[in-house]
């Protein structure tokens, strides 16, 4: 992400939380509050420290900054990203539901 779409993604609500680990970010993930859920936005684990708990620390933070719904939403074919998120509690929604929004 460039420095101009993060800037972008701030200014839209968007509040990113890192986890660091010898001086260097290995993971980020943000959320977003919009209308009645929160969002989690860009969610990232270096490639050598995924496995290791760190998304689903950043997860706990997220978790306990809100009371809403929360969702992500991810590419199907992102077939990592679908099994950490129901791994860690989340579930598919029915394609009619995701395009009601």
């Amino acid at each position: 992400m460039s420095g101009e779409e993060l800037r972008r993604e701030i200014e839209d609500g968007v509040q990113f939380h890192g986890v660091v680990e010898a001086g260097r970010l290995v993971g980020v993930m943000g959320i977003q509050h919009v209308r009645d859920v929160s969002l989690i936005r860009h969610a990232y684990v270096r490639t050598a420290k995924r496995q290791k708990g760190i998304g689903g620390r950043l997860l706990d933070v997220l978790r306990v900054q809100t009371s809403r719904p929360l969702l992500v939403g991810t590419w199907a074919a992102a077939s990592w990203a679908v099994r950490f998120m129901r791994n860690t509690g989340f579930a598919s929604s029915p394609r009619t539901r995701k395009t009601r929004c």
